[in-house]
């Protein structure tokens, strides 16, 4: 009997250690396979992450680019208005306006006791609410 046992004992040894092997071969099977998928992952990260900086790249790029168009634009529109208002104070004659207004329509300049200084705030112009006194 007790060699039966002994034979049991060791059949069911052999038995527990094939299963030992077994489990710790699916064990390390697994292990490489989630290995796998976690060295997949972050290459797709490493991959969309670079993707993305090279598209921030070219949008920053093309951004640069539409800043110099526009600024060489404005600086055209800038040049042809400079221009057109030498042209506009080129083609008036202040002295011939002045010798129409006086001699033609009879402008005068103004009286000193025409002339009314308010004090007030310090704005560019003065808008008339109500009646100038007289005195």
């Amino acid at each position: 009997m007790d060699n039966l046992q002994r034979q049991q004992n060791t059949e069911e040894f052999k038995k527990d250690q094939f299963r030992l092997i077994i489990q710790n071969r699916e064990n390390r099977r697994k292990i490489r396979m989630k290995k796998a998928v976690l060295f997949f992952v972050t290459a797709a990260i490493v991959v969309c992450s670079i993707l993305y900086v090279l598209h921030l790249n070219h949008q920053l790029q093309e951004n640069a680019d539409e800043i110099v168009h526009l600024e060489d634009q404005l600086e055209k529109t800038r040049s042809d208005n400079d221009e057109q208002y030498r042209r506009l104070h080129e083609s008036v004659d202040l002295n011939e306006i002045r010798s129409i207004a006086i001699g033609d329509l009879g402008m005068q300049y103004a009286d000193p006791s025409q002339i009314i200084t308010y004090e007030g705030e310090e704005a560019e112009y003065v808008q008339q609410m109500g009646e100038i006194p007289e005195n």
